[in-house]
């Protein structure tokens, strides 16, 4: 695959590592979708983190107010999923450092050590939307600790659910439009007797 992959190039990537399953998958919230992510897998191999990263980056320089800001920008990421997003991001832009949110009983948190400090211009990333809860909750402890989000990225959106912060523009390297439903008795998949996989995250 080369650096800067077309959108085909990235869904043949997620195929072959077996990071986008399609079928019949249950979620442990309990939706039935026609479409499974396990990013890790696509993640595991550094030559891929490097591709993304680049392509997702190149994005990111379209966004107005990150070129304004490089080198001087901070991001930011959940952990763990998008922990290899947010070096390749920093490499790929050449950004000052890069800091994670821990998860602790439902609620992410910053180490002392690395956290966002009062006036840093963040960009945020992660490996994948599903429902935009983990996204959400980033974004309230960025601001909480005095930082200023000048964009939010993903490799890919799974479609589940818009999601749309605010004024803060979202960038995608991939978006899916992704059937969702929301229990068996309202599932089209259920109705036409596709079997179901049930998954953890």
């Amino acid at each position: 695959m080369p650096l800067m992959p077309n959108r085909e190039e990235i869904l043949e990537l997620l195929r072959q590592t077996g990071a986008w399953r399609q079928g019949h998958f249950i979620l442990p919230s309990g939706l039935h979708t026609d479409h499974f992510f396990q990013l890790p897998r696509a993640m595991r191999y550094y030559d891929n983190v490097r591709r993304l990263g680049v392509a997702l980056s190149r994005l990111l320089r379209d966004v107005p107010r990150v070129t304004q800001s490089l080198p001087h920008c901070t991001v930011v990421a959940p952990a763990s999923g998008g922990i290899p997003v947010a070096f390749a991001v920093r490499d790929a832009l050449n950004a000052e450092q890069v800091v994670w949110a821990e998860r602790q009983a439902g609620r992410l948190y910053f180490r002392p050590f690395t956290a966002v400090q009062k006036g840093d211009q963040c960009i945020l990333v992660d490996d994948l939307i599903l429902t935009g809860t983990t996204l959400e909750r980033l974004i309230r402890l960025v601001w909480d600790h005095g930082g200023e989000i000048l964009v939010v990225a993903v490799l890919v959106d799974s479609g589940i659910r818009v999601f749309r912060p605010g004024p803060i523009p979202v960038v995608r390297l991939v978006e899916f439009q992704t059937r969702a439903y929301p229990d068996a008795a309202r599932c089209d998949l259920c109705r036409a007797g596709v079997p179901a996989v049930a998954v953890e995250f």
